[in-house]
């Protein structure tokens, strides 16, 4: 029974404590309020940097233009002159079937055109058979 009058003391410590609780909480929000947020960080000087590394890129990107119209001007370079060197052996081969054509008329024999013109076995046989000397010729077909 000694236990009842404590109660309404008991109840006062708690609502004064509950009390303070309040107030400690208000204190905190209000002083957290009271503080600014932190300032966003300026744009600027990364747009700078974004600037400077585009300029760098389109630097870059033309040198590399120049580089590969170079390449561009070797590699037309050199197609000419394959093609003027092959222009030149088709002449020679030309000229080389040309004269294995007079031999084979004046009748000259496939190893002979073989030998002085640089012709395969059986392209020798077929200028022979087609420019050779007639009676030859005839024999061949018959």
């Amino acid at each position: 029974m000694d236990a009842l009058p404590l109660f309404p003391l008991v109840l006062v410590v708690l609502l004064v404590s509950d009390g303070l609780l309040v107030l400690l909480a208000l204190y905190v929000y209000r002083r957290l309020r009271a503080v600014p947020p932190p300032a966003a960080p300026d744009p600027a000087p990364q747009i700078e940097a974004l600037r400077q590394d585009m300029r760098g890129l389109a630097a870059a990107l033309g040198v590399l233009g120049q580089r590969l119209a170079r390449v561009e001007e070797l590699l037309e370079r050199q197609q000419e002159r394959g093609a003027q060197a092959s222009g030149g052996r088709g002449d020679s081969e030309r000229r080389g079937y040309e004269i294995a054509t007079r031999l084979a008329a004046r009748g000259c024999s496939a190893d002979e055109l073989v030998e002085l013109c640089g012709l395969g076995r059986g392209e020798a046989e077929l200028v022979l058979r087609l420019h050779g000397p007639r009676d030859e010729r005839q024999h061949a077909g018959s």
